[in-house]
């Protein structure tokens, strides 16, 4: 992945955002608990080594969470894989390989969904539930990460279905692919711990966020 020139040695300074790491036996990897903030996401930024031409802002898309005073604690959406590989280097870790995420949001194949079997509503994880009347269980957007904790993976990571999709390092052609669904997502399938699409690396699209992993070693 091209580093456009930048030192990715920094890796420890008083910037590095404050990320809750679990360890997932499944994947025998540390997963940060949630997706990646905008907040935590703007540190980045403000050190320059995350460069705003990686991810667009709520002028360009008011579905896009950078811009938004008071959603810094939602998902950073809008954001391209090449902007996702640089947090997650700058921070220590990777982003996930899908075999990775799918283990611990399926319990090795086991669950259907992140939480269990169950059918997934909006007590498991945010997303377009037809009695709620619009995407977001009702507020049209993302919400903070962490808002569903019923719907948390074996491990207790949050937001593994809904929220918004999550890039990871796996390619098929000449591109990659996104795990899981987002928060106008209403198909069944779709929220499944199983549900993956695929989107070119320069893409920002507001359905697709992204969480880190690191070594177990």
């Amino acid at each position: 992945m091209e580093k456009d020139g930048k030192d990715m040695t920094i890796l420890k300074n008083e910037a590095v955002p404050d990320l809750k790491w679990v360890f997932s036996k499944l994947a025998n990897l540390y997963f940060t608990m949630s997706e990646v903030t905008v907040s935590q996401y703007e540190k980045c930024v403000r050190v320059g080594v995350c460069e705003s031409k990686h991810y667009e802002i709520k002028l360009v898309n008011n579905d896009c969470n950078w811009g938004y005073s008071d959603r810094g604690n939602h998902p950073m959406n809008c954001v391209d894989l090449h902007g996702a590989y640089t947090f997650c280097q700058w921070v220590g870790g990777r982003l996930p390989l899908e075999y990775e995420w799918f283990a611990e949001a399926s319990n090795n194949n086991s669950r259907d969904y992140p939480w269990g079997n169950e059918i997934a509503t909006c007590n498991y994880t945010v997303m377009s539930e037809m009695s709620y009347g619009e995407g977001g269980c009702g507020k049209g957007s993302t919400w903070p990460v962490c808002g569903k904790s019923p719907g948390n993976s074996v491990s207790g990571l949050c937001d593994m279905s809904g929220n918004v999709g999550e890039w990871t390092w796996s390619q098929r052609d000449h591109s990659y692919v996104v795990c899981g669904a987002s928060w106008d997502s209403h198909m069944q399938d779709s929220l499944r711990a199983s549900f993956h699409f695929q989107r070119l690396p320069d893409v920002c699209d507001f359905h697709i966020g992204f969480r880190c992993v690191k070594s177990n070693t």
